[in-house]
């Protein structure tokens, strides 16, 4: 998951010169997304760090540990439906992931999307009242695929 646009470079090298070389083939795929409009920035673990969100945007960030949670913000208004689609495992990362979002207290649950693995998070959710609310990824807490980047896909 590549967080700004721009150039890359790759490089390919053998793991066993016995077995590769200038003779030989290489194949290569690289699928380019989306940049992020929003980029996750450490230390974001808690509500009342929470990066502002973009709307209808693409946030990146990447899970740590299953103790590292990234908090976002963002303003909605009554009666609106956002949609929330996070991409981790489906774009290759190891994380098994959980998307939840709160209320504008930052404490109160309004909705949790902890799928079973290999599927990630995805929701609607139509808001009662206008204000700042917050999303939090993360790892789904199982210390098996607690780690890897992810992006989360916000219309």
């Amino acid at each position: 998951i590549f967080p700004n646009a721009g150039t890359y470079y790759v490089e390919v090298t053998d793991e066993s010169p016995a077995y590769g070389g200038a003779d030989y083939f290489y194949s290569l795929t690289i699928t380019a997304e989306q940049a992020c409009d929003t980029v996750e920035i450490e230390s974001n673990d808690y509500y009342y760090y929470a990066d502002l969100l973009d709307v209808a945007g693409v946030a990146c960030g990447h899970v740590d540990s299953w103790l590292d949670d990234d908090w976002y913000s963002f303003y909605a208004v009554a009666g609106e439906t956002w949609t929330f689609d996070m991409s981790a495992y489906e774009n290759g990362s190891t994380l098994n992931a959980q998307l939840a979002l709160y209320d504008t207290d930052g404490t109160s649950l309004l909705y949790l999307d902890e799928p079973y693995w290999p599927n990630d998070p995805y929701f609607s959710y139509t808001f009662t009242s206008s204000g700042y609310y917050y999303l939090e990824a993360g790892s789904d807490l199982i210390l098996i695929d607690d780690f890897g980047p992810y992006m989360i896909y916000v219309y």
